[in-house]
């Protein structure tokens, strides 16, 4: 009986959509879960709105009984601020004047509108609103009283006891008088000699509508009141309806929610007395009610989404299901060439496992006909490779033998398949390397021989030898190992590499004869260019000194006897002798420029060219640097590496980089010490030269001259001022500066900056 109903069962599920069956089984999760949810829900949330309500009032009772507090002390301050007016000192000294009824039946003056010692309407209406403004002679008798209500001065203030204004003298006072709290401030008016003349006292009866006045604005919601006594009372509040004067606080508590706060020290009391706010019970459970509704709303709606969202995506599940179902189908049709059948309807997944075992027979039997056609295709493939490809078993026996390697080795597959390969192809010097890679691939699953192209020597049937490249790859088939080998024989490719080599070899040698021959011509003729180079130069110079010579030396010549022989004729020691002789001094000295000019002379080309400023430097030093050691001199050389070349003449800057020697040499003392320092500024797009020596230095009044024409520091007949003017132009001409710092005594810097080639 079970067995027929399991398949009726089974046949049912199969029936209904499985879209059905999840909407069902979600909606009653759904309902479940709300409910749970809304009961658990409720109760926290209940408890935390009472909680954060509790928190408000809390913080509102703080927020009352500052403002309460804040509002008794500004009765004093009004009592104060009102005696401080001229009007009300004019009004007792006139009192004064006139003299108070001395009788000791004095009769109170009442007012209903403010006195005439009231201040300015403009300045009443800071004070704190006073029920009873009460004025009172120097010896505190009560005089008169102001009351806007009219309201008659009770006993106790229209005959106080001293005590009462001690206590509330500079400060706001509490009492209880009939059953009422009282509030009284007061302040004394002191005359000349410190005689009391007067006291004015401000009282107001602690009721509701003083209640109301201390804090402000408030609500419906907004509950206040004073309580007193062991067990607290309520003796007055902002609403009678809700909290009636009597009303102990315990009968309270069920209705209402309570906070009391203790006042802060305003002044004296004899009172003790705490400020109360009360919150309704009803109004809370009200808003949490209205609260937890919305989120009830809110719960649903999202309950509804969910199942909506759910069941979209359910549906779009059971699509998808159907479209894997008609894939799967069509595969079935098309690639294994099973018969067409129509989709059942019903429980989408259900129908998708039947056709899944269906399509996991047929790929089975469609797998065993692609295996056989498989091997068809690859016994082909092995038949007709171009290498000889051999496979052995865990043991090393040949199971495959294809054509080429019959070729190779000459053995037919007969011959081979079934035989050791060590025995038939390996050399028997290699039969141990061989045994031991076999072993340890089978221990480890692996060895570094796999997988990779080698090459060897292999055996021939007929015994001899041969090179081959070949391959190992290990492969597992039904449990155990198989080894698939392709060899191919490289005996003609070996002998065309050594061809090769040899060729290369040759080529080689020949290639170093040449460049030892190239190098020696190169050599020889770098040597020719440097001795025509040299002679050219030096030709220029005698050319040039030989001019300079005939132009300047001839008149020269020709002056210097003559001014001797006149001198010699004038008596030593005469006007005429001195002239005389400084003129012949002067000619010497035109004399040896002339020969200074000789001694470094070459026409300069004009055409700017890439050079490196270091190697300009040293060629430069290299025909100066040798009158360094007449004075023991030490040369620093500090340059930056790998600096880029700039555009210049190269002559002229040889020139200013002479003169810049030449100077650091003559203002050196012996054993003194000159640097020469290269770098790059600005991202090495300017090249910067210093040369610095230790040397007498140049004064500030010299230094501002250095650079005008036949300017000098150096002793008559020692310079001609001529070497920094041309120097500055030169170096303006090759879009630089040149510039200088000195200390007398320290030492002189002079600095060039060029720019960098482009």
């Amino acid at each position: 009986m079970a067995d027929k109903k399991d398949p009726l069962i089974k046949k049912l599920q199969k029936r209904i959509p499985l879209t059905i069956k999840m909407m069902v089984i979600v909606i009653t999760m759904g309902i479940f879960l709300m409910t749970i949810t809304d009961y658990f829900q409720n109760k926290y949330h209940k408890e935390i709105h009472i909680a954060a309500t509790t928190d408000i009032i809390s913080q509102k009772a703080v927020e009352q009984r500052m403002r309460f507090d804040y509002y008794v002390k500004k009765y004093f301050q009004s009592v104060k601020l009102f005696t401080s007016q001229k009007r009300f000192h004019n009004y007792i000294e006139n009192l004064e004047n006139n003299k108070w009824s001395e009788d000791s039946n004095v009769q109170v003056k009442y007012y209903s509108q403010p006195p005439s010692w009231f201040p300015d309407r403009s300045i009443i209406r800071t004070f704190i609103p006073a029920t009873y403004v009460i004025l009172l002679d120097g010896k505190k008798r009560v005089r008169e009283v102001f009351s806007k209500e009219k309201h008659k001065l009770p006993a106790f203030l229209l005959k106080p006891e001293s005590v009462l204004y001690q206590l509330s003298q500079n400060q706001s006072f509490l009492t209880m008088y009939d059953g009422t709290p009282y509030i009284i401030a007061s302040k004394n008016f002191i005359g000349p000699g410190g005689r009391l003349r007067g006291i004015l006292t401000l009282a107001c009866p602690i009721d509701n509508k003083f209640l109301v006045h201390s804090q402000g604005v408030t609500t419906s919601r907004t509950l206040v009141a004073l309580t007193t006594g062991v067990e607290p009372y309520i003796l007055v509040s902002n609403h009678d309806d809700m909290l009636p004067a009597g009303a102990r606080i315990k009968d309270l508590r069920s209705s209402f929610l309570i906070e009391e706060e203790g006042f802060f020290d305003y002044g004296n009391s004899d009172l003790l007395v705490n400020l109360v706010t009360f919150s309704p019970k009803k109004e809370i459970e009200s808003q949490t009610s209205v609260i937890l509704n919305k989120e009830r709303t809110q719960n649903i709606i999202t309950s509804l989404v969910f199942i909506l969202a759910f069941a979209m995506i359910t549906y779009w599940i059971t699509r998808h299901i159907q479209q894997i179902t008609k894939k799967i189908t069509v595969f079935s049709q098309k690639t294994l060439g099973m018969q067409p059948r129509a989709l059942p309807r019903g429980d989408q997944l259900l129908i998708l496992e039947e056709r899944f075992h269906s399509l996991t027979e047929e790929v089975l039997t469609s797998r065993e006909i692609i295996k056989k056609q498989a091997e068809e295709k690859t016994r082909l493939i092995v038949d007709n490779a171009f290498d000889a490809i051999i496979t052995t078993n865990a043991d090393g026996a040949i199971t495959t033998w294809n054509p080429q390697a019959e070729v190779i080795f000459g053995l037919t597959r007969e011959q081979a398949v079934g035989q050791k390969v060590v025995d038939k192809i390996i050399p028997v010097k290699y039969h141990d390397v061989y045994e031991k890679a076999i072993k340890h691939l089978l221990a480890s699953d692996e060895t570094p021989a796999m997988n990779k192209q080698l090459q060897t020597t292999a055996v021939h049937s007929n015994g001899h030898e041969f090179p081959v490249e070949f391959t190992v790859s290990p492969a597992q088939s039904e449990g155990s190992y198989l080894f698939i080998v392709i060899m191919r024989d490289i005996t003609q490719r070996i002998k065309a590499e050594e061809a090769l080599k040899n060729a290369k070899e040759e080529i080689e040698v020949w290639n170093r004869e040449l460049e030892k021959r190239v190098k020696e011509k190169t050599e020889e003729l770098k040597k020719s260019q440097a001795q025509l180079i040299h002679s050219e130069k030096l030709s220029a110079m005698g050319h040039m000194a030989g001019g300079l010579a005939h132009e300047l030396n001839s008149p020269l010549a020709g002056l210097l006897p003559m001014i001797e022989k006149y001198r010699n004729e004038a008596e030593k020691g005469s006007q005429a002798y001195n002239e005389l002789t400084l003129m012949l001094k002067a000619c010497e000295y035109m004399a040896k420029i002339v020969k200074d000019f000789g001694s470094f002379s070459r026409e300069a080309t004009g055409e700017f060219s890439e050079l490196n400023i270091n190697e300009v430097i040293e060629d430069t030093l290299s025909f100066s640097g040798s009158s360094f050691k007449q004075k023991r001199i030490k040369l620093i050389k500090e340059y930056e590496d790998n600096l880029p070349d700039f555009l210049g003449e190269k002559t002229e800057l040889q020139q200013v980089i002479l003169n810049m020697i030449t100077n650091a040499y003559d203002a050196s003392t012996i054993e003194g010490e000159i640097r020469i320092r290269t770098k790059t500024l600005d991202n090495r797009t300017k090249l910067t030269i210093e040369f610095s020596d230790n040397g007498t230095g140049i004064d500030k009044e010299s230094l501002g001259k250095i650079f005008d024409p036949f300017f000098t520091t150096k002793k008559p007949g020692q310079g001609t001022g001529l070497g920094l003017s041309l120097s500055y132009g030169i170096i303006e001409k090759h879009g630089g500066r040149i510039s200088v710092t000195s200390e007398p005594e320290k030492g002189t810097v002079f600095t060039i900056i060029l720019p960098a080639a482009t």
